[in-house]
C-alpha cells in the first residue's frame, strides 16, 4: 500500500511541475506517477531515517554490491524524475488532434524510457522497442495515478469560476480565469472560459483570442466554436463567424443554436436561401422554439415568399402566443400580401402584448391608410410619435393622412417637423409642395418645389409641372 505522505509528496509535486495532467494519456500518466512515487519514496527514507539502509541493501550479501546497486537505482529514479517536466513540455507542444501520428509516437517513447526502462531507446527502431517490451519485468503500482488528487486544484479553478459567473461579476471572473490560464496553460476549458469572461465585458477581439487558444490547444471542443461564431458575429465579421459555426456543426451536427446563429449570420450577407436552410435544421432538431420560426418566417419574407413566412409566423404564435415580434412580422406579411384586414388583426395583437411598439404603430397606421381609415390612421402616427417623436416617417405618413381629411394647417406643421429631424427628406419636400398647392398657397408651394429639385430634380419638374400646367 503506498505511503500516504509520500503520494502528498508527488501530488504536490506533479501539480507544480506538471499541472493539470488531463491531457496525458492515462498509462503514462500512470507511469509519471510511479516515477514520482519511486523518487520521493527513496529520498523520504533517506531524509527521515538516520542511518537508512535500503531493503535491496540488506538482501544482498555483499553490502558493497548492495550500495552500489542503491546508488545506481537512486541515480536512475533521479534522472527520470529530472527528465519528465521538459518531455511532458515537449509533448503538449505537439499537436494530439493534428498531429496524432507524432503525438502517439511521443508517447510510446515516453513508455520506452519511463515504464520499460529500454536503455537507449533514442537510437532503436520502433519494432526492436515492441520485442523489448514483451521481455520487460514492469515494476510498477497499477492505478496509483488514481489515488493521487492532482486535478483537484482544477476543480477548484472551476467551481470559483462557476461562483463568479452565477453572480455575473466579470471582471472578477476575467481575473480568476487569467490566473487559471497562466496556472493551467494547456488547459482549454481555462481558455474557454476566459473567453466568456471577456465576452460579458464587451471585449470582443480578446474574447476570440482566448477561444482560437483554446482551440489550438482542443479544435474538437464543438462550444468554443460556438461562441467564436457568436463573438465573430458581434464585430460584424459574418463570414468568420459562418466558419465558426461550421466547425462546430462538424463536430456537433445537432447542435440546434449553431444551426440558429448560422441561420443569423447567413441572413446578415443576404444569403436568405442558405439562412432558411439552416432554420429549418434548427427546426429540425427543436421544432418548438419560437424564434427559429419567427427567424425563418423573416427569411421567407425577405424572399417575397409571403404566404410561407405566414405559415412560419403561425406556427412561433402556436407555440408561444404572447411574442409580439411574431404577431408584428405577421402583420407585415399580410400587409404586403395586400390582406389589410388581417394584419391590422395582427399589429393589434403585437400592440396587445405590447403597447410601446413604435414600428408597430406605424405600419398599423400604414394599413388603415390602406384602408381610408384616415383617423385610425392618425391615431396609430400619433402613438408612433409619442413613443418616438424623432420618427421623421410618421411625421410625414401623419401629415398626408391630414391633406387626406383637408387638415392642411396640421399637414404642413407634420411635414415641417418631418424636416426639422431630416433636412434631406426629398418625400417629405415633395409631400409638402403637394399641401401647399392644395391649401391653395401657390407661392409657397413653388419655393418648396425649389427646396426639392436641390435633391431630386426629376421628381421636382414633375410637380412643378402639376403645379403650374403650361
Amino acid at each position: 500500500m503506498p505511503k500516504k505522505e509520500v503520494l502528498k509528496m508527488c501530488e504536490e509535486a506533479i501539480r507544480s511541475d506538471l499541472g493539470n495532467i488531463d491531457d496525458i494519456p492515462y498509462e503514462l500518466a500512470n507511469t509519471i506517477a510511479n516515477v514520482y512515487y519511486r523518487f520521493f519514496n527513496m529520498a523520504h527514507g533517506m531524509k527521515d531515517t538516520p542511518g537508512f539502509i535500503p531493503t535491496s541493501v540488506k538482501r544482498e550479501v555483499d553490502l558493497a554490491n548492495g550500495l552500489i546497486k542503491f546508488s545506481k537505482d537512486f541515480s536512475k529514479f533521479k534522472s527520470d524524475f529530472e527528465f519528465i517536466p521538459g518531455a511532458i513540455k515537449n509533448l503538449r507542444n505537439i499537436n494530439k488532434y493534428k498531429q496524432k501520428t507524432e503525438y502517439q509516437y511521443a508517447v510510446e517513447f515516453l513508455l520506452d524510457v519511463l515504464k520499460y526502462d529500454i536503455e537507449n531507446a533514442h537510437i532503436k527502431t520502433g519494432f526492436r522497442r515492441m520485442i523489448e517490451r514483451k521481455l520487460k519485468k514492469i515494476n510498477e503500482i497499477s492505478n496509483l495515478i488514481d489515488l493521487m488528487k492532482i486535478d483537484e486544484m482544477t476543480d477548484t479553478w472551476l467551481k470559483r469560476t462557476i461562483a463568479f459567473e452565477q453572480m455575473n461579476d466579470w471582471q472578477g471572473m476575467l481575473d480568476w480565469c487569467r490566473k487559471w490560464t497562466k496556472n493551467e496553460p494547456q488547459n482549454p476549458i481555462a481558455w474557454y472560459n476566459l473567453g466568456v469572461a471577456y465576452g460579458n465585458l464587451n471585449r470582443y477581439n480578446d474574447e476570440i483570442e482566448a477561444y482560437r487558444q483554446a482551440l489550438r490547444i482542443n479544435p474538437e471542443l464543438a462550444e468554443p466554436w460556438y461562441n467564436l461564431g457568436n463573438a465573430y458575429s458581434k464585430l460584424n465579421r459574418y463570414n468568420d463567424g459562418i466558419e465558426a459555426y461550421r466547425q462546430a456543426l462538424r463536430i456537433s451536427p445537432e447542435y440546434f443554436h449553431a444551426w440558429n446563429n448560422l441561420g443569423n449570420a447567413y441572413g446578415n450577407l443576404n444569403r436568405y436561401n442558405d439562412e432558411i436552410e439552416a432554420y429549418r435544421q434548427a427546426l429540425r432538431i427543436n421544432p418548438e422554439h419560437a424564434n427559429s420560426w419567427n427567424n425563418l418566417g423573416n427569411a421567407y419574407s425577405k424572399l417575397n415568399r409571403y404566404n410561407d413566412g405566414i405559415e412560419a409566423y403561425r406556427q412561433a404564435l402556436r407555440i408561444n402566443p404572447e411574442l409580439a415580434e411574431p404577431w408584428n412580422n405577421l402583420g407585415n406579411a399580410y400587409y404586403n400580401l395586400k390582406q389589410y384586414n388581417d394584419g391590422i388583426e395582427a399589429y393589434r395583437q403585437a400592440l396587445r402584448i405590447n403597447p410601446e411598439l413604435a414600428e408597430t404603430w406605424y405600419n398599423l397606421g400604414n394599413a388603415y391608410g390602406n384602408l381610408n381609415r384616415y383617423n385610425d390612421k392618425i391615431e396609430a402616427y400619433r402613438q408612433t410619435l409619442r413613443i418616438n417623436p424623432e420618427h421623421a416617417e410618421a411625421w410625414n405618413s401623419l401629415a398626408i393622412a391630414y391633406g387626406k381629411l383637408n387638415r392642411y394647417d396640421d399637414a404642413i406643421e407634420a411635414h415641417r417637423q418631418a424636416l426639422r429631424i431630416k433636412p434631406e427628406y426629398a418625400d417629405a419636400w415633395h409631400s409638402l409642395a403637394i399641401t401647399y398647392a392644395l391649401s391653395g398657397n401657390q407661392s409657397a408651394a413653388l419655393n418648396t418645389v425649389r427646396e426639392l429639385r436641390r435633391l431630386d430634380p426629376e421628381k421636382a419638374d414633375k410637380l412643378f409641372n402639376l403645379i403650374v400646367p403650361s
